[in-house]
């Protein structure tokens, strides 16, 4: 499983609060989530909660993988750094429907994503308000499912996504109620007669909005409307009806699982499926009752772990609500495409350019590390493969296991070494023919091979994983390089360099940077290509190269980069380097 934190608050247009957003942001206890969404609706001072936010998650080794507004509703989404090789498929989308229908005081922005080939969208959303515009926020939500569309054929909509995740200020109110009546009600904890007003339940129960969607146990009072600063419900001459207008309802599809979903071409490599209308069954109840199949009797996909308010944030006249959920994902996926040759050197002048070499694998590997909170139950140990676990420090480095040289349909060239980061396992052997003695360091990915013609895997003997599509390298894709340790992967770069669309030749000499040896370049071209095995798709592939100039280098003071390959068909990430340790002469140290 994988766990999942999401909260939202209407802040009231108010700064951050003094006290520390660790509790806001469900990380306050260990163990801390892989991922989390945080929603704030009427938000005025962007920069500030930017600032407030990031204190608490980047020493936490969080990784902001995106942002987007409609004017004052703001959503972020964070991954914990090692599980950034799993994601891919990054996209945004927004809905306005304020003032003539146009304008961003209300309306939805979303993210999504793909998590081990698992597609999880948040939602969120600022509603109509005023209890007489219940028609409106139904419609409010019905914009949003029909409006907000994405790139990736197998999601186009919302309602698409295996997780759907949607938070906000809904503005759902109480109606039938007088205020001292609802006081009275939550001074007796009578939390279930005061639910028997809520809109939102009866929208849900008539089947208006929401359709498929559900909602945890509320346990807690109404968390709107409060007299700033204090305890208070609304004190004004207005005297709101205190009213559950914050949160969470969640909807799962279980397709990732299930093969009769899945679209092959004649090679087994997965294309487009037909959109989704409707989810493979209703989201899982707390009691996660109703479940689709009897392979996952003991497994359902979503489960919620609590469902409650923050009453210790008092600054805005909403209070936040949270939401803390385990989400099935696979327990092993294909790597991201782009597998980058590590520079020779362990650690890389500072004052030197960056040479790096990398390749489009087709299919991608599977990955071999994973997350830090995955619970993988008991199986067969033939059923078993490439188990995801996350490597001790966390650091965003994919070193996959050693494949046995015996194996391999290459003869290995004793006469030369390969330069490699010297923290990667490998085997030597001697030159007895030339009279001199020199290493061989060569290792191998443990690459996914083709052992049927399908190209399927069986993962714990119930995901079936088919290959993605082949990355197309294009020439306005682009190489970023960052500081160890970044933040926010679309603000934290400290330069890029378009990539190019021209292989490297057997005449270049940047493979003389790569590989030691007296030998041809062309002989030197086959020993870097012995790294990555033939598939089904390529009986060999093309290395490309790219250089990073050193005064880009010489603008890094965290003392090591790592590369990143963006796709710009995709606008995402498609490949990460390992870390890239630079130096600097004694007399440039700061």
């Amino acid at each position: 499983f994988c766990s999942v934190y999401c909260c939202t608050w209407n802040v009231g247009d108010e700064s951050p609060p003094e006290e520390r957003l660790d509790k806001l942001l469900g990380v306050e206890t260990s163990p801390h989530p892989d991922i989390v969404f945080l929603g704030l609706q009427e938000v005025v001072r962007s920069e500030e909660w930017y600032e407030a936010i990031r204190l608490v998650m980047a020493p936490l080794d969080y990784v902001l993988i995106k942002q987007r507004n409609c004017w004052a509703i703001w959503i972020y989404a964070f991954v914990k750094r090692y599980l950034l090789p799993a994601i891919n498929n990054i996209e945004s989308e927004l809905s306005a429907f304020g003032y003539a229908g146009i304008m961003g005081n209300k309306g939805a922005c979303s993210i999504r994503f793909e998590i081990c080939g698992v597609n999880v969208a948040c939602v969120s959303a600022h509603f109509t308000p005023h209890t007489e515009n219940m028609d409106d926020r139904i419609n409010d939500y019905r914009d949003v499912v029909k409006g907000q569309t994405f790139r990736d054929p197998d999601v186009n909509t919302l309602m698409d996504h295996d997780y759907v995740f949607w938070m906000g200020d809904l503005n759902f109110r109480t109606e039938g109620l007088k205020k001292d009546q609802v006081e009275r009600l939550i001074a007796s904890k009578n939390i279930k007669k005061l639910l028997e007003y809520d809109q939102l339940g009866k929208a849900m129960e008539s089947q208006l909005a929401f359709l498929d969607f559900r909602e945890g146990e509320i346990t807690f009072p109404p968390t709107f409307k409060f007299d700033k600063g204090t305890k208070i419900y609304d004190s004004s001459k207005k005297q709101r009806v205190p009213s559950y207008t914050d949160r969470i309802l969640y909807m799962t599809h279980n397709d990732f699982a299930l093969e009769h979903n899945v679209r092959l071409d004649e090679k087994g490599r997965k294309i487009p499926q037909t959109s989704r209308k409707k989810p493979s069954r209703g989201g899982p109840s707390v009691s996660n009752c109703g479940v689709s199949c009897e392979a996952i009797e003991d497994c359902p996909e979503v489960k919620l772990l609590a469902y409650n308010y923050l009453p210790e944030y008092v600054c805005s006249d909403h209070r936040p609500v949270f939401a803390k959920f385990e989400a099935r994902v696979p327990s092993s996926w294909f790597q991201l495409p782009i597998k980058f040759i590590q520079p020779p050197m362990s650690v890389h002048p500072v004052d030197n350019d960056l040479n790096f070499l990398y390749v489009a694998l087709d299919p991608p590997p599977l990955t071999t590390e994973g997350l830090a909170n995955t619970r993988t139950r008991s199986r067969p140990r033939q059923q078993q493969v490439c188990h995801i676990r996350a490597s001790s420090n966390d650091a965003l480095v994919r070193h996959s296991s050693m494949m046995d040289h015996k194996h391999s349909k290459k003869p290995i060239n004793p006469a030369i070494t390969l330069k490699t980061n010297p923290t990667v396992p490998t085997n030597s052997s001697q030159d007895d023919s030339g009279g001199k003695k020199m290493e061989a360091q060569l290792f191998e990915d443990n690459l996914l091979r083709a052992t049927s013609r399908r190209l399927s895997v069986s993962c714990e003997g119930l995901e079936l994983l088919h290959p993605p599509a082949a990355l197309q390298v294009r020439g306005r894709d682009w190489v970023s390089v960052y500081p160890v340790g970044f933040y926010n992967i679309w603000k934290d770069g400290l330069s890029s360099v378009f990539c190019s669309t021209s292989f490297l030749s057997d005449k270049d000499e940047v493979l003389d940077k790569f590989v030691e040896g007296s030998m041809k370049r062309s002989e030197k071209m086959d020993i870097v290509l012995d790294r990555f095995p033939p598939s089904d798709f390529h009986d060999k592939y093309d290395l490309l190269k790219g250089k990073v100039d050193s005064s880009i280098l010489q603008r890094c003071r965290s003392g090591a980069v790592q590369l990143v390959y963006f796709s710009k068909f995709k606008n995402c990430p498609q490949g990460y380097s390992d870390i890239i340790k630079i130096s600097r002469p004694k007399s440039k140290e700061l």
